[in-house]
C-alpha cells in the first residue's frame, strides 16, 4: 500500500475531487495510522476541507470507534448506502431540470430519472457545468447554459443541486446556489439537494470560496438515502449528526483561518 501519509496529504490538497472521493482515499489511509497519530492525521485532512462534512464526519468515526480501521470500514459502508440518495431525489425529477456545478450524486439521479432534457449552469469559476454535461448526455439532452441566463430565468421544471454538507441552517455547495436557490423562488420552480447522510453535521462549518452556505428552507426538500427530508427534518437530522468533541478545537482553529 502506498504510503497513507502520503495519500492524506494528497487528499488534502486536492481541489477538482468530491467530498465523497476523498472521504472514500482518506479511510484507506487511515485503517494503517496507528492511534496515537489519529489526531494529527485527521486534522491534515480537515484543514485542507473545512467545509466538507463527509472529511470531518470520517475523522468522527475513526476516532470515536475502539478501532479505528474499524471506524474508517463503517465510514466507507454508509458512504455505499449513501448513494440512495440518488434515488430518492430521481422519482420528483420532472421532464426538465437544472443543475450546478458538477456532482456525482446529481449525475445518479439524472441517469435513474431519465428527464428529456438537463441543463447545467456553466458554473463560474471553475466551469464544472461543461464536465457535468458531458457525464449525462449519455441519459439525457444536454445543455450548458450561461450562468446569467440560468438565474434569470431558471428554464426548467425544477433545480437540483449537491451537497457538501448539510448543516443546521444551510446547505454547503458551489457559489451561486444560493441565488438559484432564490430564483427559483421566485418562479416558484421547486429545489432539491441530493446528500447522503455522511453529508449530515451538528455545526456550522467555516465556508470559503468556492463554496457558500445556502439557508435550508430555500429548498423544497432534501434527498436522503431513506427517504425526501424537509428542510426542517433535514435540519432536526444534521443536528443528530455529532463530531467527536476531539474534532471541536480543529474546527474553531479551521472558522479563524
Amino acid at each position: 500500500m502506498e504510503d497513507p501519509w502520503a495519500i492524506l496529504r494528497r487528499g488534502a490538497a486536492d481541489r477538482t475531487s468530491g467530498a465523497a472521493e476523498i472521504g472514500r482515499q482518506a479511510a484507506t489511509a487511515l485503517q494503517a495510522i496507528p492511534r496515537e497519530r489519529l489526531l494529527e492525521a485527521v486534522g491534515l485532512l480537515v484543514r485542507g476541507h473545512p467545509a466538507m462534512a463527509p472529511v470531518w464526519r470520517l475523522a468522527s468515526d475513526v476516532l470515536w470507534a475502539p478501532d479505528p480501521a474499524a471506524g474508517a470500514v463503517a465510514f466507507l459502508d454508509q458512504l455505499t448506502r449513501d448513494e440512495a440518495a440518488a434515488v430518492v431525489v430521481s422519482r420528483v425529477l420532472p421532464d426538465s431540470v437544472l443543475t450546478i456545478s458538477y456532482s456525482s450524486s446529481v449525475a445518479r439521479a439524472i441517469e435513474l430519472g431519465r428527464p428529456a432534457r438537463t441543463l447545467c449552469m456553466r458554473s463560474d469559476p471553475g466551469g464544472e457545468g461543461e464536465r457535468m454535461a458531458d457525464v449525462v448526455s449519455a441519459w439525457t439532452k444536454a445543455e450548458v447554459v450561461d450562468d446569467e441566463r440560468a438565474l434569470a430565468e431558471v428554464p426548467a421544471g425544477a433545480v437540483i443541486t449537491g451537497a457538501d454538507a448539510i448543516t443546521p441552517s444551510a446547505v454547503v455547495n458551489k457559489v451561486k446556489t444560493r441565488i438559484l436557490a432564490v430564483a427559483a423562488g421566485r418562479h416558484g420552480i421547486p429545489c432539491y439537494a441530493v446528500a447522503g447522510r455522511m453529508k449530515l453535521v451538528d455545526r456550522e462549518l467555516p465556508v470559503i470560496g468556492p463554496f457558500e452556505p445556502t439557508p435550508l428552507e430555500l429548498f423544497t426538500g432534501v434527498g436522503l438515502p431513506d427517504g425526501l427530508r424537509s428542510p426542517q427534518e433535514a435540519a432536526a437530522e444534521a443536528m443528530a449528526a455529532s463530531l467527536h468533541p476531539a474534532l471541536l478545537p480543529l474546527l474553531d482553529a479551521s472558522g479563524r483561518a
